[in-house]
């Protein structure tokens, strides 16, 4: 063999591992970003489910902020929802009710905020999705 044929011999292993080494940061970068909006769907489906929990009690308007009372600080263990998604995600969930004020259309009623969060490496909480969910006062 020459010396030409070993230098684009070289260069062909050069050229290719560029590009392979390439190929592959580009899947990574795609996986990452997958990743991260898997998660913020996990978190805004997380906070649409209770949203749809608050509303579903309607029928028990006047006992609102005994059935949410102790889920006001997600940074007490015992005062907030937990839920583990299935990228083993661990979200934290607040719900706090308002006083009874005029909602929408001047009607009486309360506004239930929920708010979703998850924990950073510092252990500080991260705010991912907040709903308010106005609920009417039953006639």
């Amino acid at each position: 063999m020459s010396s030409g044929q070993v230098f684009l011999a070289l260069g062909a292993i050069i050229l290719f591992s560029f590009t392979a080494l390439n190929v592959n940061r580009t899947y990574i970068s795609a996986l990452e970003e997958a990743i991260l909006i898997q998660s913020e769907l996990d978190a805004v489906q997380y906070g649409q489910t209770l949203s749809e929990e608050v509303s579903s009690n309607r029928a028990n308007y006047a006992t609102l902020e005994t059935i949410y009372a102790n889920l006001g600080d997600v940074s007490n263990s015992a005062t907030r929802r937990v839920f583990v998604t299935p990228a083993l995600d661990t979200l934290y969930a607040t719900i706090q009710v308002a006083a009874e004020a005029e909602t929408l259309y001047d009607v009486m009623g309360k506004i239930v905020t929920v708010t979703v969060f998850s924990r950073q490496e510092t252990g500080d909480f991260r705010m991912r999705a907040t709903y308010s969910v106005p609920i009417i006062q039953p006639d």
